[in-house]
């Protein structure tokens, strides 16, 4: 990752730099939104700064910049993960970068001793705005960490249009007409990828008559496929295009291990995933959902060295072909498809193995099983490998050794060879004498990536071999296609196709007469939505505040609890009521609760409806407050009574006590 230091001043000068620091008690991640602290730098001066700004505003700043940096101290002040921080990138101008400028290529620094290098004495660090200059003039003098978003490949998914809504006969019918379609589109691209010489995995979802969904994982950017795969939108088929971006920090690059492994995958929609030593310890066993080849290398690369990939049947799929050759690795297939209690037998003894081993589905399971299947078919091998290498001290080359081995050649052989090769690169650390003096010996390290690589092509070579035995059988339907459409009249191809074109032509119609209704219905609420505007702004409608439930009144400061609004009131309990009766709030509904509630709540229909609030009528306001008043003066006059009642019971009981038929009042 390039540092920051790299731009030149005159780089800089134009730029418009927006330092940020979060506000203390502030989370992108929490339910609440963050609030930062913005100083706006251009040409080394301050233009502009902001308390409790939020990401929004930071964003529209970056808009009005035109080019921006945001400079930050930590980048997930910004966004609590890295998908979210992808999301952030897709909003912001596409010149826009993000520098943390506590970060770089000397190591991390804080922002105290980035205040003694620029000089900043005067600012204090537990100020977020002050925090936010010196972040904005450290980022001007090129100090920090780039992040830059950068579009690694793109997806296509081939789905249906729309969601179905036809019932009776003609359902299945109607079903089969749609995953047909969806067949015959991920068929056509898939063709335009391969006469490209596009690499790309594809992931399929099949059903009866066709397919339910496909996703094509193309590893080009979305302007390499301009021209070659457009989105579409009809009413049977759906294809969407979106190119898939990726972060790349300074802190990701992680070293992988050295250790020898076994890898087993079940492609499929979801894809397993198991990782196992040489002597049966499980190292990862997990699935994803619509993972990607270059995905699955990263998982494998932080694992371990794979010396075998396999799968659970003997043709194995194409995904696993490309990982074994891209990795190098032996690609192993049992004789025969695995079957359940096989793949159970395997499993049992997998979990025998590795205790307290968690399998979340059967992805997992199968990719488990097909590795030790591969580990099964090896144990021999491998202790006979082992026992070579303890012996003659090659620990470092043996996942290289497994795959000679693997390969077809005999363990004696191969072993000897890398006793060569390690006294061959012992004898280079000597002195060279007499005609050898004119030889280059490589080093060990030189030979073994020389032999990694010739492992890889020679895996590559078995899978083009495969490939183009495939070929020659596509090749042979293709011919017998061919005869039997030559056969075929052209009065009934045309007629064929006419009737396909004349369906497609009545889908657009109907298509766009749905879209002008579309257009005419946003029209008519963005005119509602003006006059709603204005008769705010003029005082005759009011904006209130909306309520997912009541209790969340509790929530709104005594100021703002005038009036609300609450799509539904149940039964309230006394701590809302209390609040509601003490603030003499007035709660406006759609439709009244059936229990009579000691509050005043009124059925309305507002004017304009968003998210967070809602514009009601001001005449509504005044109806409100006549019923709190009416409400308090019946509850005077159910106290006067009570008390009345009271002092009545009080007097009948004394009476009675003291024997008398009443009281002299004159005393």
């Amino acid at each position: 990752m390039p540092d920051a230091g790299e731009r030149s001043g005159r780089d800089l000068k134009d730029v418009c730099i927006i330092g940020v620091d979060i506000q203390p008690g502030s989370s992108p991640s929490s339910a609440s939104e963050a609030k930062y602290s913005v100083v706006v730098l251009r040409n080394n001066a301050i233009g502009q700064e902001f308390r409790d700004a939020t990401i929004g505003k930071i964003v529209r700043l970056a808009w009005e910049c035109g080019w921006a940096i945001i400079a930050v101290d930590n980048v997930y002040e910004l966004a609590p993960d890295k998908k979210t921080l992808i999301k952030l990138f897709e909003m912001l101008p596409e010149s826009t970068e993000i520098i943390q400028v506590t970060a770089g290529e000397g190591g991390f620094r804080d922002l105290d001793e980035l205040k003694r290098i620029l000089g900043l004495d005067r600012e204090n660090t537990s100020d977020p705005l002050s925090s936010a200059r010196i972040i904005a003039y450290a980022a001007s003098k090129g100090i920090g960490l780039r992040i830059k978003r950068r579009v690694v490949k793109t997806k296509i998914i081939v789905t249906r249009g729309r969601s179905v809504s036809h019932g009776g006969m003609s359902f299945n019918r109607y079903m089969r007409s749609i995953r047909a379609g969806i067949l015959s589109v991920t068929k056509d691209i898939k063709k335009i990828l391969d006469e490209n010489k596009i690499d790309y995995d594809l992931y399929m979802r099949k059903s009866k008559g066709g397919l339910e969904r496909s996703v094509f994982i193309v590893y080009a950017t979305r302007e390499e496929l301009y021209g070659l795969v457009k989105p579409v939108k009809s009413k049977g088929v759906k294809v969407v295009v979106k190119p898939v971006s990726d972060i790349l920090m300074g802190n990701e690059v992680k070293e992988g291990s050295s250790r020898p492994i076994i890898v087993g995958i079940d492609p499929g929609m979801t894809t397993g995933i198991a990782l196992v030593d040489l002597d049966g310890r499980v190292i990862h066993a997990s699935s994803y959902r619509s993972v990607d080849r270059s995905i699955i290398l990263s998982i494998i690369s932080q694992h371990g060295i794979p010396v075998a990939v396999a799968t659970d049947v003997s043709q194995a799929p194409e995904l696993v072909e490309k990982i074994a050759a891209q990795t190098g690795a032996l690609l192993v297939t049992p004789p025969r498809d695995l079957d359940s209690s096989e793949k159970q037998r395997l499993v049992e003894k997998a979990l025998s193995l590795n205790k307290g081993l968690y399998l979340k589905d059967s992805h997992v399971k199968d990719a488990l099983a097909s590795a030790f299947k591969a580990l099964n078919m090896f144990s021999d091998k491998i202790l006979e490998i082992n026992k070579f290498v303890r012996q003659y001290n090659l620990r470092e080359k043996l996942p290289f050794i497994v795959r000679d081995v693997l390969s077809g050649r005999p363990v004696n052989e191969v072993v000897e060879k890398y006793i060569n090769l390690e006294i061959g690169g012992a004898k280079t650390s000597g002195p060279v004498v007499g005609d050898r003096s004119s030889r280059r010996i490589h080093d060990s390290g030189e030979v073994q990536s020389l032999r990694q690589r010739v492992v890889e092509l020679e895996a590559t070579i078995q899978s083009l071999q495969k490939q183009l035995a495939d070929k020659d059988e596509q090749i042979k339907n293709l011919e017998l296609e061919l005869r039997l459409l030559r056969n075929l009249k052209w009065s009934e191809e045309c007629e064929r196709k006419t009737y396909v074109l004349t369906n497609e032509l009545n889908e657009l119609r109907r298509s766009l007469e749905e879209r002008d209704k579309r257009i005419e219905d946003l029209l008519n609420k963005i005119n509602n939505l003006a006059l709603a505007f204005k008769g705010v702004a003029d005082g005759s409608l009011l904006a209130i505040p909306r309520l997912k439930k009541p209790s969340d009144i509790l929530e709104v400061p005594p100021s703002r609890a005038r009036i609300v609004f609450v799509d539904e009131v149940p039964e309230l309990d006394d701590k809302v009521a209390g609040y509601l009766k003490t603030n003499k709030t007035i709660v406006l509904t759609r439709r009244k609760p059936l229990t009579e509630q000691p509050v005043v709540i009124l059925e309305y229909q507002p004017v304009a409806e968003f998210e967070e609030f809602v514009v009601v009528e001001k005449k509504i306001l005044e109806e409100g407050e006549r019923m709190w008043a009416e409400l308090e003066k019946k509850e005077r006059e159910e106290e006067y009574i009570r008390v009345v009642k009271m002092i009545e019971e009080y007097q009948a009981q004394r009476m009675k006590k003291l024997g008398v038929t009443s009281f002299d009042r004159s005393i």
